[in-house]
């Protein structure tokens, strides 16, 4: 039987994957980043062609004190699709080590940090994908 290689992919903790997520789905599929929850759908411009990959999120771990993805390419692109989906929350790193100091000193910013715990922002570093995702959801 011919698999498809995949790979776990692990984050900086907190990180709630799915409510980091949930933006995608806000106004629709738009066929260019599908998330249902648990799986997400994703063409990647990698080294000059479209790759399709797929990150679930992995069991037992993937939750927010332990976040990982699953993530599953044609070979030999899933250690390039992985890279990419790091890059994708790389942000969550810098935001974790930032906000740690502001949720001890700012107690609005702690109020935020205990109802959205985990919660970071998906970087958008593909301007193809981050221009047509909005336009193509607000039809």
């Amino acid at each position: 039987m011919n698999r498809t290689p995949s790979t776990l992919v692990s984050f900086v903790a907190p990180l709630d994957i799915p409510r980091s997520l949930a933006g995608l789905t806000r106004w629709g599929d738009d066929l260019a980043d599908r998330w249902n929850g648990r799986r997400w759908l994703r063409a990647w411009h990698l080294d000059g062609r479209w790759v399709a990959v797929r990150a679930v999120r992995a069991v037992p771990v993937g939750d927010v004190a332990d976040p990982a993805l699953e993530v599953t390419a044609a070979a030999p692109d899933v250690e390039r699709a992985s890279a990419a989906v790091a890059q994708a929350f790389a942000g969550s790193a810098i935001a974790n080590a930032a906000l740690a100091e502001l949720i001890e000193t700012d107690p609005a910013v702690a109020a935020a940090d205990h109802r959205f715990h985990g919660v970071r922002p998906l970087l958008q570093a593909d301007p193809f994908i981050g221009l047509i995702g909005p336009s193509a959801r607000s039809r």
